[in-house]
């Protein structure tokens, strides 16, 4: 800048006209000095910057220290409250999981307390009604609501219950109650609890049994066999000793014996279709004996009797052999004679006469058989004719009382059912008995032609036998 000031001043000195140039070089002059001083002043404030730039560099490295660890600060601050919040979020979790498993608890012994309410015998019932139900309670509670604890201490009370029941059944217990006699009367009387068996006997009267859950409230009573056991169940009801009958399925074979029908009642269930199935059943029946017993009686030509026809007329006794063939019954007779009253004729001829006599005994031996076929067809699509009838009954049962209760639509699958297992019944038999007597008939026919070509080549050996004999 110096220099240029210099040129500048050059330049004017120059230009300017001498008379001017003693105002230039005052102005030089002045502008000399207070270049001087600003260079002054320059170095002035560069010494002086120069002394405070260490402490300052100080100061800074002092601050950068300080933010450092400000932030090495921050920093760990901000770890902990992070693992300050994982810790929170760890403890929320577990107070969560403690909860369910609390609630699980709760809802088991819940299930447990209505496990006990469902399997009480109803003479029970007001013995442990009130403790069932605060127990009972707490699921009946919105949102889990109530004190958790307090929940808890009476959902655990349940297993003091439990415990105390068993006990009770396993020593005996008597309770007073009402049942359900065999009249529908309902009774007064005690209840005596052994286990699962419940026996009770009425006060003031004969009446006692074994108790069941029935329909109503109270419980049904069912008798047992009069005799020793009234007494020992009266004597266990009030003395705690007795001989007493013991059911060792537990009731179910008196539900068995209660649902065991005869075979009418059987038959009854089936149905307007079930009676002609079972006719169809008794004809196919008597048919298949009286053919079983007509195919069974059928003569035969014994092979003795068919040599010894042979061997005289290989002698040329015919009135002989005629007499021999005579003796033999049936068509197998027949065959024989007319056989034998022919045996001058052509072989041909004496085949066709033969084969007329099978012919005609055919019919009579396969008579009454396609009957027995018939109902082992049939029998099925009536039970089938059946099912279908049953079914439409069941489903305008349904309609009616819709499917709430099963015994209101037994009536009519017994009808479906019962059908289609008599026409089964029926059938499978009846086709075996067709397949065995068709086959008994069959080979009597096959016999009867046995007998007719062993009789034609018989002839054709005789003659045979006499021409050898002229030749010779």
């Amino acid at each position: 800048m110096i220099r240029t000031i210099v040129y500048a001043a050059v330049l004017l000195a120059a230009v300017i006209p001498a008379g001017a140039r003693l105002d230039l070089a005052s102005a030089q002059g002045d502008a000399d000095t207070r270049l001087q001083s600003s260079l002054d002043r320059l170095s002035a404030l560069r010494a002086e910057i120069r002394e405070s730039k260490l402490p300052l560099a100080r100061e800074l490295s002092s601050l950068q220290e300080t933010v450092r660890d400000l932030a090495r600060e921050s920093e760990r601050a901000q770890r902990l409250a992070d693992n300050s919040q994982v810790d929170l979020e760890t403890l929320r979790e577990s107070v969560r999981a403690r909860r369910e498993e609390q609630d699980y608890i709760t809802n088991l012994l819940g299930e447990y307390a209505r496990a006990i309410e469902s399997r009480m015998e109803p003479s029970e019932s007001p013995l442990y009604a009130d403790a069932l139900a605060a127990v009972l309670e707490i699921d009946a509670e919105d949102d889990g609501g109530g004190d958790p604890v307090e929940n808890m201490e009476r959902a655990l009370g349940l297993i003091a219950l439990g415990m105390d029941r068993t006990d009770a059944l396993l020593g005996g217990m008597v309770v007073d109650g009402r049942g359900v006699g065999p009249d529908g009367a309902v009774i007064e009387g005690k209840f005596a609890h052994l286990g699962p068996l419940v026996l009770f006997h009425g006060s003031g009267s004969a009446v006692g049994g074994l108790a069941q859950r029935g329909t109503t409230e109270q419980p049904t009573i069912l008798p047992v066999a009069r005799g020793a056991f009234d007494g020992g169940i009266a004597s266990l009801v009030s003395s705690g000793s007795g001989t007493v009958p013991l059911d060792p399925t537990l009731g179910n074979a008196l539900a068995l014996a209660e649902i065991d029908e005869t075979f009418v009642e059987h038959i009854a269930k089936g149905g307007m279709w079930i009676f002609p199935i079972l006719t169809f059943a008794a004809i196919s029946l008597i048919v298949g004996l009286f053919k079983a017993f007509e195919l069974f009686t059928l003569p035969k030509a014994t092979p003795a009797k068919w040599r010894e026809i042979f061997g005289l007329l290989s002698e040329g006794k015919r009135k002989e052999a005629m007499h021999e063939a005579s003796s033999v019954p049936g068509a197998a007779g027949r065959i024989l004679t007319e056989g034998i009253r022919h045996i001058d004729s052509d072989t041909e001829l004496i085949e066709e006469i033969q084969y007329e006599i099978v012919m005609e005994t055919k019919p009579n031996v396969m008579r009454l058989l396609p009957m027995i076929s018939v109902t082992a067809a049939v029998a099925p699509l009536l039970g089938l004719l059946g099912t279908v009838t049953g079914m439409i009954n069941t489903f305008k049962l349904i309609q009616v009382f819709g499917t709430g209760d099963a015994r209101q639509l037994s009536s009519g699958i017994s009808e479906a059912l019962i059908t289609t297992e008599f026409g089964l019944i029926v059938a499978i038999p009846s086709l075996i008995l067709y397949a065995f007597l068709s086959r008994k008939a069959r080979g009597y026919v096959g016999d009867l032609d046995k007998l007719s070509i062993s009789f034609v080549n018989g002839v054709k050996k005789l003659r045979a036998s006499e021409r050898t004999k002229t030749a010779a």
